[in-house]
């Protein structure tokens, strides 16, 4: 099953003049997808782009999600993009992200 989205404009999404209105309206910062079957699994994709796509891409990662190759942001772009966006849940996602990243400097050691 592929992943779906809360609300059912996934298409009205590749209008730029439609996600200017989403931001201004009503503030929207990320566009979420899930899967329904397995809790947690959520891709956030966002409205308008924190940092150049070609900046995230030369830091991106490739990770592995049930044999399907995706390509994500570095850490530390996370981590700029939470520090962006400011809200109470993602200082606190910051928090963990940052043991994240001196645990597998750790590791790599």
């Amino acid at each position: 099953m592929a992943l779906q989205t809360r609300c059912p404009v996934l298409m009205e999404f590749a209008d730029e003049k439609k996600r200017e209105e989403w931001i201004m309206e009503k503030g929207m910062q990320v566009f979420s997808m899930y899967h329904p079957d397995k809790i947690g699994m959520t891709v956030d994709l966002f409205v308008k782009q924190p940092i150049p796509y070609k900046e995230l891409s030369n830091r991106s990662v490739v990770m592995d999600f049930d044999g399907i190759k995706v390509r994500v942001c570095s850490i530390d772009d996370l981590i700029t993009m939470k520090q962006q966006a400011g809200r109470h849940k993602d200082l606190a996602d910051i928090e963990q992200l940052t043991k994240i990243k001196e645990y597998e400097k750790d590791r790599s050691s």
